[in-house]
């Protein structure tokens, strides 16, 4: 590569961090997946995480980068989605109404 690939990538790279450090700290709500899987077995769930395996053992490096990328925007998009949500706007000023 040449040096100018290096100091864009570089660049990028802190960029990356401090969008991170960020979202560490934000109030962002992110799913745990702890319950996932835990309410019914089913076929295509296990063909799905197979699935998913395979891809991560043949293309681990883009499959990876692909999957936290995903979750790191999974928190961001279900945020900006619940304010575009008029409906749980409502009920979340009724509640706060009916507690006063």
């Amino acid at each position: 590569f040449g040096e100018y690939y290096v100091r864009l990538f570089s660049i990028l790279l802190m960029i990356l961090v401090g969008v991170l450090g960020i979202l560490m700290v934000s109030t962002f709500r992110y799913k745990s997946f702890k319950t996932a899987g835990a309410v019914r077995k089913s076929i295509y769930l296990v063909l799905l995480i197979g699935a998913v395996g395979m891809l991560i053992w043949l293309y681990s490096q883009y499959m990876l980068l692909i999957i936290t990328g995903g979750y790191a925007l999974h928190g961001i998009i279900w945020y900006l989605a619940g304010l575009l949500n008029p409906r749980r706007k409502e009920s979340q000023t009724e509640s706060s109404e009916s507690t006063v």
